[in-house]
């Protein structure tokens, strides 16, 4: 087995926590975050795009936001919800690797939800006490089957059609459901109870990441196999409210928050493990 390990990548211009993420370990999109410090949070519009070694700062969001979430790649993705910081809101922008665009509002106001999926077709659930869901085609946005359990600051992966969400708040727990286009299903909680993570992959191949409680957050990681959860290779930095994107075995995390440190700008790449069938008849014992 060669084991699953987080190394060091290149920082945002502009440290953040509650901000979006979404695409690829070597073709990223940050966007939106608090910029401020507590208790005085300030919404940022900021958009960054990621090569793989170094960001690049492109235009900016219509609306700044805190606790954004967003779905999609680099040069297609949709950004639903935040926080000014005065109120929740229902706004929606499309990024087509230039420039943002208004969208149509999504029917809830939420900041403490989640997303998944793709520009056409993705999913915002939740936020507490709330559990309703709502689909994106690209255009409008429809009612879907409501989570099981009530939270905020989960963390997700997967399509609309087979989407998992797992940790969050109120209590703090460690509950993941999967989702099939229309309902909801509990499977195998994380080892680790936690909210304000950071996930990413798909609904059989999630990886979660980071969280709180505590004022440093955590470093400790998860991978998903569609069933049950398995501790993995720390994160280099503590931190909680962060944001993620990538596959299980190619993630990226970037931005969040850690005491006393405050808002980070440092992004983390994770390469998971893969196992090696060896011969016996060549296998050194020394």
């Amino acid at each position: 087995i060669i084991g699953d390990s987080w190394a060091s990548g290149g920082n945002l211009g502009t440290a953040r926590e509650r901000l979006g993420g979404s695409g690829t370990q070597t073709a990223a999109l940050a966007f939106g975050g608090n910029v401020g410090t507590p208790p005085s949070p300030t919404a940022s519009n900021t958009s960054e795009e990621y090569n793989g070694s170094s960001w690049t700062e492109g235009n900016n969001l219509n609306t700044a936001r805190l606790a954004i979430k967003g779905a999609g790649t680099q040069t297609a993705t949709v950004a639903f919800g935040g926080g000014y910081p005065i109120s929740d809101n229902n706004l929606t922008e499309e990024y087509n690797g230039t420039s943002w665009s208004e969208q149509n509002d999504m029917s809830a106001d939420r900041a403490g939800h989640t997303g998944f999926g793709i520009q056409t077709a993705a999913v915002a659930t939740a936020d507490y006490p709330a559990a309703t869901t709502e689909e994106y085609d690209g255009t409008n946005w429809s009612s879907g089957g409501d989570l099981g359990t009530a939270r905020y600051g989960m963390g997700a992966g997967g399509t609309l059609t087979a989407g998992v969400v797992f940790g969050g708040a109120s209590p703090v727990t460690g509950k993941t459901e999967e989702y099939d286009g229309s309902s909801w299903t509990e499977s195998g909680d994380l080892n680790q109870t936690r909210f304000g993570l950071a996930g990413s992959g798909t609904q059989t191949a999630a990886v979660a990441f980071g969280g709180a409680p505590g004022p440093s957050g955590k470093i400790s990681t998860e991978k998903y196999d569609g069933t049950s959860w398995t501790t993995s290779s720390n994160l280099v930095s503590r931190r909680f409210y962060l944001a993620g994107c990538g596959t299980q075995p190619l993630s990226l995390a970037f931005g969040g928050f850690s005491a006393p440190a405050g808002n980070l700008n440092n992004t983390e790449e994770f390469t998971g493990g893969t196992t090696v069938e060896n011969d016996p008849k060549t296998i050194d014992f020394d």
